[in-house]
């Protein structure tokens, strides 16, 4: 530092001369003062007062002289904690976020078993359903249903698919599982309402399977009748009537329906076959009549030709001649006057051809 005037300013610092030459002089600096020692405080010192209270307002001036003076180092000690609260802060939120993936990944894993749990539960209540439809529909008699073949064929891999190894499993290995468990249960489910819907139709489907075999019988009867009386056309007429309306029947039709119509038909078919019946079995008797007439008239024609008629008996005469005894001999008989002629009167004939009274025999 330069030496001071002894009027205590500092000698003023050149300057540089002014353009057009003129030298020039910088005012005199005045020394800072120098820091007054403070005096011994005689008392006790007094309590710091309270930010904000009179009492910090009221404070020394020499207090407020050394606070001043003193080095300010309260800039460093916010930076230095700032950083350490920074470096707080910062391995706080790399062990929150270890501890959130740690518990993340746990979460995962028990998810993922969970659900494949929930899944294998699922198929094994669905396979145990099919399984009981599968047994009601054998004692319906679908046996032949290609739908209960499908059935029994998924209820086998269903058993082999819900005993499969679980322990282990990384989280993809169980998702895959739970989702192929997922499948099958849903085609399970879908084909089993399919052959519950056959059980519960199959009376309905036994009484049209029945109905159409009446039917058919119904218009074959009705195709080849031949009614040649007025009873037997009018149960024809009510049979192809009834046909006509039975081919109307459709899909809605319901199990009663079937049956009703069936019986129907059947009660027609039967009429007309009475009435056919009653007219071939009238005409049979009639012919069966005339035949025995005829027969009966043929006969009696044979007999009278076959009985032949008695003749009218007339006596012939045919003269005999008698002759004479040799003379001497005696006794003996004549029919007639010894010499004469007499008369032969031939037999009956009775039928045999032979005489009664043959002389020949």
């Amino acid at each position: 530092m330069p030496d001071a005037t002894p009027d205590g300013f500092l000698p003023p610092p050149e300057l540089p001369p002014a353009a057009d030459g003129t030298p020039r002089t910088a005012p005199p600096v005045p020394l800072p003062a120098e820091p007054a020692t403070p005096e011994p405080h005689a008392g006790p010192i007094p309590a710091p007062a309270a930010p904000g209270s009179d009492a910090a307002a009221e404070l020394p001036d020499e207090l407020e002289t050394v606070s001043d003076d003193a080095p300010d180092r309260s800039g460093v000690t916010v930076w230095f904690k700032r950083i350490l609260v920074g470096v707080a802060a910062l391995m706080l939120l790399l062990v929150a976020f270890a501890l959130i993936g740690s518990h993340s990944a746990a979460t995962k894993s028990q998810e993922a078993h969970d659900r494949l749990q929930t899944s294998m539960s699922r198929l094994e209540t669905a396979t145990k359903k099919a399984s009981a439809v599968q047994t009601k529909a054998g004692k319906a008699g679908l046996d032949d249903a290609k739908e209960l073949d499908e059935l029994a064929s998924l209820i086998e891999s269903n058993t082999k698919l819900a005993r499969s190894k679980r322990a282990a499993l990384t989280d993809e290995e169980s998702g895959r599982l739970a989702v192929k468990a997922d499948k099958a249960t849903k085609r399970t489910r879908k084909l089993t309402a399919a052959v519950s819907a056959l059980v519960e139709d199959k009376p309905r489907l036994d009484a049209k399977e029945t109905f159409e075999t009446a039917l058919d019988k119904a218009r074959q009867a009705a195709k080849t009748a031949s009614p040649s009386d007025d009873a037997s056309r009018k149960a024809l007429d009510a049979l192809n009537t009834l046909t006509g309306q039975a081919g109307k029947l459709g899909d809605e039709t319901t199990e009663t329906q079937y049956k009703d119509m069936t019986t129907k038909l059947d009660q027609a078919r039967k009429s007309l076959q009475d009435a056919l019946d009653a007219k071939r079995k009238a005409d049979e008797q009639a012919e069966a009549k005339k035949q025995k007439e005829a027969q009966q008239q043929q006969q009696q024609s044979q007999q009278q030709s076959q009985t032949p008629s008695t003749p009218q008996y007339q006596p012939q005469y045919h003269p005999v001649t008698t002759p004479s005894p040799s003379p001497g001999t005696s006794g003996g008989s004549s029919s007639g006057s010894d010499g004469q002629d007499g008369w032969y009167v031939p037999p009956v004939d009775n039928g045999d051809s032979l005489p009664n009274n043959d002389p020949s025999l």
